[in-house]
């Protein structure tokens, strides 16, 4: 028997969350645009442009489904956060827990990390620590066991 590990449910109810933030604005859809960025018309190509979103992509979206989750405790700055990212999680997870909601966090960032990206984090309110790859998820391991 196959467990489902996110139902219909759980789906729908992410997207009221998603629906309901102020944060999460509304992005514009460009429909049926393959002859204007000269590809072939092989298929239907829309573009959703979630580059519009204040942080620069659409994981502000999931970020702010996982904020509704998250435990009292964390919410309350009893508990500090801790991420791995590199990229768009990073700065939209800096931006929705350190800047909008003034919690602690830390976002442990590969050392090849794109600084513009580092310092973006850094200027939401995150502690940034710069690690070699194979060094990353033994650090958010240390961070989760105190």
């Amino acid at each position: 028997m196959t467990e489902t590990l996110i139902s219909w449910q759980d789906i729908q109810s992410a997207r009221t969350v998603v629906d309901a933030s102020p944060i999460v604005q509304r992005t514009a859809v460009l429909r049926d645009v393959a002859a204007r960025v000269g590809v072939e018309k092989v298929a239907r190509l829309d573009l959703k442009l979630e580059n519009t979103q204040f942080t620069g992509s659409f994981k502000i979206r999931g970020l702010v489904n996982q904020f509704a989750h998250l435990p009292a405790e964390i919410k309350a700055g009893q508990r500090q956060l801790v991420t791995m990212s590199g990229g768009n999680y990073g700065r939209a997870f800096a931006f929705l827990m350190c800047r909008i909601n003034g919690l602690s966090s830390t976002i442990c960032v590969p050392e090849g990390a794109p600084m513009n990206r580092v310092e973006a984090m850094r200027g939401y309110g995150a502690t940034v620590e710069r690690k070699p790859v194979s060094e990353l998820q033994p650090s958010v391991d240390a961070h989760v066991k105190g």
